[in-house]
Parts: C-alpha cells; sequence; structure tokens
C-alpha cells in the first residue's frame, strides 16, 4: 500500500467511486456535513483492514460501540419480504487544538460516524478493536508469577501467584506489583503484546518482593503482558455490557487547559475503528459497510483565522518572527489562480501553444509544494538565477479543467509566471478559505422550504424546483462560491452531482467553513420531512423506521450535558 501525498488524489477517488455522501450536499439534496468512504466505494482502493485513523493529535472524548448492530426492519417497496437491514450507531469523537499566532487556540472536533459492532470483528479475526473500548484483561491461572525473596531472604505465600506488573512494555523492564489470578483491569493503549493499564477496578497487588507493601495507585500507567506462558493465555478478555450501545463521555472538560479532564490521549494514525454496517431501508444493497467522517468547530474558527491572517500581513516577511514560534520561514503551498494559461515544454523553453486559450485553468489549484518537489518529472529549475528575485525560478507541472471541465495539464514558472497569477502560499494565511452562515432549513435540505425539496425529490409537475430561487439563503451562498457561470436553473443538480460531474470542484468546497445544525443533535427536526412526504404517498413503515434510525444515531445532546464547554449543535463544519 501507498499513502496519500496529494488531496486532490483523494478527490479522484471519492469522484470515481463514491456514490454516497459528499460534502455540504448529498446525492438527494440534503445538508451532509462530511464525507463518506463505502467498502464496495473507496473502499476498494484503501486498506480496510488497518481501519480509520485519528487524523491529528487530540483526546477521545466520547464514543458509542455497539455490542451488535441495531436493526430496521420494514416493507420492501414492491409489498413482498419484509426488509431487515443492520445500521451501525458507534462513533468516536476527538478533540484537538491548533495554535496560531502564539496565545491563540482554536478547538476543533473530528467525528467517525458507524463505527464496526463488537460482534461483526469476529467475522475479521485479524482486525484490531480500538483501544479506547472499555475492555478489561481478567488475569488467568496460566498466570503465575510470584513476588521474589524478600529483602531478608523471605519467601512468598504460595497462593501468591498473578502476573507482573512491569514499568514499561518489556519483559525485562522493572517490575511494579503482581496482579493477583482472577483480577480484572482495564487496558488503554495497546503496543506490540502488552496493554497499559488505566483501572484496576478495585484490584490489590502482590509486592514484587515478599515482606514489601505495594499501593495498588502504583500499577495505574504501568504495563501488562496480553501474550501465552504456561500453555495457554495470561489473561482473558472481557467487554462489560456496561461499554455498550449507550454514549460513553471520557472527558470531563472540552477546555485546552484542562489536562486533567481531557479524556483518553490519542495521536494521529491511531486506530479509531473499522467500517461499520450501514443497510438501505429503501431495498438498496445487503452489507453496506461505510464510515461518515466530518469535522466541525465552533464561532472560534472565525477570529483564529482573522488573528492568524492579520498575524501573517505584519509579521510574514521577517524570518525571525517565524523563528520565535518555531514555524519555517519559507511558504509551503503553491497556488494556481483561476484563469491561468498552463504552458506546454519545449526542451528547456516553455510556449504557450496553438490552443492557448483551452489550456486555461477555470479554477484554483493548490498544491503542496514538498509532495509537487517530490516527482522530478514534475520540477524544472532554471540554471540562471533571476536577479529579481535572488534565486534559480522553479517550473512546476500542475494538473487542472478548462472552463468546459475537461482536464488539462502543462506548467507554471514561480514566481512571475507569464500566463497568469502563480504564487507561494503560506497555510497559516488560511488562502481561499471561506466561512459561511445564514438561515437554512430546520429539516436538513437544502432548499428554503421543506415543501420545495418534496416537489424536487418527487419530480413534480412544477415550473423550475432545481433553480437556485428555491436553494436557502445559507445554501444559495454555498452554490454561488462553486459555480460562478450560468443562469442557475439547474443550481440544485449541479450541487447534488459536484463530487459525480464537477470532481474539480471539491477541492473549492473543502476550503468552504459552512454553519450548519449538526446532523446528530435534534432528532425531532426530521419529523416534518417524513409528514410532507406522507402528503404525497401516504402513511409508510419505512418512514417509522427511518425515524426509529434518526432517533439512536443522535448523541450530541447526551455528549453536551456530560461535558461543560462542548459546543451546541449549530457549529462550522
Amino acid at each position: 500500500s501507498s499513502r496519500f501525498t496529494d488531496e486532490h488524489e483523494i478527490y479522484r477517488l471519492l469522484a470515481a467511486h463514491e456514490a454516497s455522501g459528499a460534502y455540504l450536499v448529498s446525492a438527494r439534496g440534503m445538508w451532509h456535513g462530511g464525507i463518506h468512504i463505502t467498502e464496495a466505494g473507496p473502499g476498494q482502493s484503501l486498506d480496510l483492514d488497518a481501519g480509520l485513523r485519528c487524523m491529528a493529535d487530540g483526546y477521545l472524548i466520547a464514543y458509542r460501540a455497539n455490542r451488535t448492530y441495531p436493526v430496521s426492519e420494514a416493507a420492501s417497496p414492491d409489498g413482498r419480504a419484509s426488509i431487515r437491514a443492520p445500521y451501525s450507531t458507534g462513533f468516536a469523537l476527538v478533540r484537538h487544538t491548533m495554535e496560531f499566532p502564539k496565545g491563540t487556540v482554536l478547538t476543533f472536533y473530528s467525528l467517525y460516524m458507524h463505527l464496526m459492532s463488537d460482534e461483526d470483528y469476529a467475522h475479521f479475526p485479524h482486525r484490531e478493536k480500538p483501544a479506547y473500548w472499555s475492555r478489561q484483561w481478567q488475569v488467568t491461572p496460566f498466570a503465575r508469577d510470584q513476588p521474589a525473596l524478600g529483602r531478608n531472604g523471605q519467601v512468598a505465600d504460595p497462593g501468591q501467584r498473578g502476573l507482573r506488573v512491569r514499568a514499561s512494555p518489556s519483559a525485562y523492564s522493572h517490575v511494579l506489583g503482581i496482579l493477583p489470578q482472577g483480577a480484572a483491569v482495564t487496558a488503554g493503549k495497546m503496543e506490540q503484546g502488552w496493554g497499559q493499564i488505566r483501572d484496576l477496578h478495585g484490584a490489590q497487588l502482590y509486592p514484587p518482593n515478599a515482606g514489601g507493601f505495594v499501593s495498588p495507585a502504583t500499577a495505574i500507567g504501568g504495563w501488562i503482558h496480553l501474550g501465552e506462558e504456561n500453555g495457554g493465555p495470561l489473561v482473558s478478555e472481557i467487554l462489560p455490557d456496561t461499554a455498550f450501545d449507550r454514549v460513553v463521555v471520557t472527558a470531563a472538560s472540552c477546555r485546552a487547559d484542562d489536562a486533567q479532564g481531557a479524556g483518553i490521549p490519542v495521536r494521529a494514525g491511531e486506530l479509531i475503528g473499522h467500517l461499520g454496517r450501514y443497510d438501505s431501508l429503501g431495498g438498496g444493497p445487503v452489507g453496506t459497510r461505510i464510515a461518515h467522517i466530518e469535522v466541525f468547530c465552533d464561532d472560534g474558527i472565525r477570529p483564529f483565522i482573522e488573528q492568524g491572517r492579520a498575524w501573517m500581513r505584519d509579521h510574514s516577511a521577517h524570518a525571525e518572527a517565524w523563528r520565535e514560534l518555531g514555524l519555517p520561514a519559507e511558504p509551503t503551498m503553491l497556488r494556481v489562480g483561476a484563469s491561468t494559461t498552463l504552458l506546454k515544454r519545449n526542451g528547456d523553453t516553455f510556449i504557450p501553444g496553438a490552443d492557448a486559450r483551452s489550456r486555461k485553468v477555470d479554477v484554483v489549484r493548490l498544491y503542496s509544494l514538498a509532495d509537487l518537489a517530490r516527482d522530478r518529472d514534475r520540477r524544472f529549475t532554471e540554471k540562471e538565477v533571476d536577479a529579481r528575485y535572488g534565486r534559480k525560478a522553479d517550473w512546476w507541472r500542475v494538473e487542472g479543467v478548462d472552463e468546459r471541465g475537461q482536464p488539462i495539464e502543462g506548467w507554471v514558472r514561480e514566481p512571475e509566471h507569464p500566463g497568469g497569477r502563480v504564487t507561494r502560499e503560506f497555510a497559516q494565511k488560511w488562502t481561499d478559505f471561506l466561512c459561511l452562515e445564514d438561515a437554512h432549513d430546520p429539516a436538513h435540505s437544502a432548499f428554503a422550504a421543506i415543501e420545495a425539496w418534496v416537489d424536487y425529490a418527487s419530480n413534480a409537475d412544477v415550473a423550475d424546483p432545481a433553480s437556485r430561487t428555491k436553494l436557502s439563503p445559507l445554501m444559495l451562498k454555498v452554490y454561488d462560491a462553486l459555480f460562478t457561470r450560468g443562469d442557475g436553473r439547474q443550481a440544485v443538480n449541479e450541487l447534488c452531482a459536484l463530487s459525480k460531474h464537477y470532481p474539480w470542484l471539491m477541492q473549492v468546497a473543502s476550503r468552504l467553513i459552512v454553519k450548519h445544525e449538526s446532523e446528530w443533535a435534534n432528532p425531532a427536526k426530521w419529523k416534518q420531512l417524513f409528514v410532507e412526504l406522507e402528503k404525497q404517498t401516504g402513511k409508510r413503515a419505512q418512514f417509522e423506521e427511518e425515524q426509529k434510525r434518526i432517533d439512536r444515531l443522535a448523541w450530541w445532546e447526551e455528549v453536551r450535558a456530560a461535558l461543560p464547554g462542548f459546543p451546541g449543535a449549530e457549529v462550522f463544519h
């Protein structure tokens, strides 16, 4: 397997293979605050056994794990056999912070929904369960470690048998104490066959040496071996029922400076879970596995960006200011502005070519300079120093689309590209990012009124059902940020098909930071949608089952009630 090095690779993968759950608007005209990854879609090109990985360092503050998947049951659309559709309500919620400039901190959250159930892991024995699950390890009779001889030669009681707790995950590490046979402890972090003790659940310890004393608290943070000795496993796994099918809040506060109540530490790249079942009630594919991933934050995003941009205006040209922050003083990104002409290479020269107009990019393209530089075929450095800039200019081979949406590629010079605006940018400048907020449909459609969504979804015979005039004020801002030409009569269709027919706009969409009520709060909001649908379709058991699903998927208010500082449901995505 290989790692992603370019965000455009991710957009291409989603556009080519993911039929559900694009960012901002779903294929059915509903608000959607994250992205989906399905097993049958992008999952074919991803390492699904390795699972979902945490996207940044942070603290896991809440989760819910299913022992078994809940099941929705409803009559099939054709009136024959009933549908039994398992679905995962499992999730993990991680709190992160970023700081720029010094003293200016943003708290944000990453969410991973529809995670695999405990029962489902039995079908994939080589997949590791998440370390944060409240699993307990019970010391078995195969664990026969005993206290060593005491200082005065005392011999331990023969009944003092159990499992050594060590200071680090190594058989040569210092022994902190011995867990008695039958004791059950919670282990958090796992490392190469060792588990780090998080909770003793009242268990006592035998001392490392006969006749000594050891406090039970000594074992917290210590490590136990999870392997086999003496012909059998040293520990057996216990997953208590209390760990499943409920929201577990692991933190006491959302304050960035509250290390004590922060939650369970998790590093970038650590396992969060695996794709879980989410079968459709509409008679779709059976055995659908999916993950929903999103990132959100509270209103602090606006001042955070503004203060970062203000620092950039005043200090970015001064290398010493960057040194004080411990950051490189060179820009890290290459921005190719809209309407820039990509040139053709002819040896060491670059020319517009006869088709210069068709080689003009229609939307902004942004690249990591480090990733571009890794591919020697994408870089050409001029032989002479450009006296105006005191360095040799670089040419970069980039891709784009023309105004018809056709893929094009060519070369741009940095600095001073002759065919348009090409610049080096600092990530801290938040170039092209835009915060959007306005009124939106409380029933979560992209429309100003739920009746307009019903007309659109049911192909009603009404005038211009997909027109931009039907969009909510918020989604109108989204549409106008993405689609800058045309009369807007197919605005909804364009938004719904963004990833399929306009994948080159996915990077633009990823820079839109949109305030909207979360999908995972206030489940009652969907009732209005079903009421309006039933005015056309009549009473349907499927809608009732969908509402039950929505009720069980929600978690926001439970987390907020237990966690001071967690934002209200209107957040920036």
